[in-house]
């Protein structure tokens, strides 16, 4: 190192190539990446500096929940691309794998709190975990959740427990998340009706303004029933229909649930006002269901547009 360089990389200018190396092998380390998280456990690691840069690679490791559960990390790594400005912008990367509960509970602890923010709680689903993930973040104190950039792949197999109101019973659900949103989709079972599911929740948005939790599958005359839509007298044969399920409801009126059917497929009959649509004819229904003085189910909101019909209603 020439003289003078070393005031110069204080003052923020480049280290030379091939002036400063470091290269150091551990095992049994704790590592604290973000003060308020439970440490992650590794087996051998090795630590390099090259220059302005770092990392430590640990191929195996775990970390150990408050709550006692462990979730295993597989090649982990964190860098520092650039040692000098302060604060330094860190970089972790890893994969991780275990039961549903652990997993989400590590992406809800503090100051992440993931889980929280899409409006679940790690109990309430269950099934087997493995993902992928990337945190950015200032290396400081006081870290703040809108500071942290994550990029995220999971996939639960196996999974029960509940999305945004729609009790799910079995299937695979893989997700999506950012630091502004986490989605999700799958197949899997719903009260026994094999559906496709689509949710997504964003972060930052109030509750009246988040999008629906929608459902998608094809509903026979058995799938109906075990909807509680018993319409044999005004619908006959398979249709195809999205449900739609509101994520948070208001304190003063029951979760809102919508059907939009496409019923080209099937027999449609209106004794009412004398009109049928036999199978293959065009023709879409929607309406929200809703209870009635009585306790009945009630189709409100009710409307069928076809090639010769529009009538609305409930």
């Amino acid at each position: 190192m020439k003289a003078g360089e070393l005031a110069k990389i204080a003052e923020g200018g480049k280290v030379r190539d091939g002036s400063l190396l470091v290269d150091l092998t551990a095992t049994g380390l704790e590592i604290f990446y973000i003060p308020e998280m439970p440490p992650v456990q590794t087996g051998d690691a090795t630590f390099e500096i090259r220059g302005q840069r770092m990392a430590l690679d640990a191929p195996d490791g775990w970390v150990v929940l408050p709550s006692g559960e462990k979730v295993s990390i597989g090649a982990g790594r964190f860098t520092v691309e650039d040692l000098r400005p302060d604060p330094q912008t860190g970089v972790i990367e890893f994969t991780a794998k275990g039961n549903a509960h652990a997993v989400l509970d590590l992406l809800d602890q503090e100051p992440l709190g993931y889980v929280r923010e899409a409006g679940l709680k790690p109990g309430d689903i269950s099934g087997n975990a493995e993902g992928r993930f990337r945190l950015d973040l200032p290396l400081k104190r006081g870290l703040e959740f809108e500071e942290i950039k994550l990029k995220g792949t999971a996939q639960l197999t196996g999974t029960r427990g509940s999305f945004g109101g729609a009790n799910i019973e079995d299937g695979t659900v893989d997700f999506n998340v950012t630091e502004k949103a986490l989605q999700a989709q799958g197949d899997l079972m719903v009260n026994g009706i094999q559906s496709e599911l689509h949710w997504q929740r964003i972060f930052d948005a109030p509750p009246q303004k988040q999008p629906d939790l929608r459902l998608s599958a094809l509903l026979d005359k058995a799938a109906r029933g075990k909807l509680g839509l018993n319409l044999e007298h005004m619908v006959r044969g398979p249709v195809s229909a999205v449900v739609s399920v509101e994520q948070v409801p208001p304190r003063d009126r029951p979760r809102r649930v919508g059907i939009q059917a496409d019923l080209a497929g099937a027999e449609l009959i209106l004794s009412n006002v004398g009109w049928r649509k036999p199978p293959g004819r065009s023709a879409v229904i929607g309406f929200d269901l809703g209870k009635g003085v009585e306790g009945n189910t009630e189709l409100q909101n009710f409307r069928i547009i076809g090639d010769d019909i529009a009538i609305d209603g409930w």
